[in-house]
């Protein structure tokens, strides 16, 4: 797993997880949003931001047990 995702503070991980899930329901990053900063910033790494996504969702999954489910990146399709 990327250390970016890994080193970020719970309450950044928990903003990028609700980015997440308006992504999924609206198609649309918040132009605001630190998954769209991060993802910009490190361009050459998350070439789609599913990439991006999927870490975030995994690291989430670790750190507070939130999904119960191998890939949690499934659970949010």
């Amino acid at each position: 797993m990327n250390e970016l995702v890994k080193n970020i503070s719970d309450s950044d991980l928990i903003s990028m997880c609700n980015e997440i899930y308006e992504w999924k329901n609206t198609g649309a990053l918040n132009q605001e949003g630190l998954l769209r900063k991060i993802f910009i910033e490190h361009e050459g790494k998350y070439v789609f931001v599913k990439n991006l996504e999927e870490e975030v969702l995994m690291e989430a999954h670790s750190r507070f047990k939130i999904l119960f489910v191998a890939n949690p990146s499934l659970y949010v399709r």
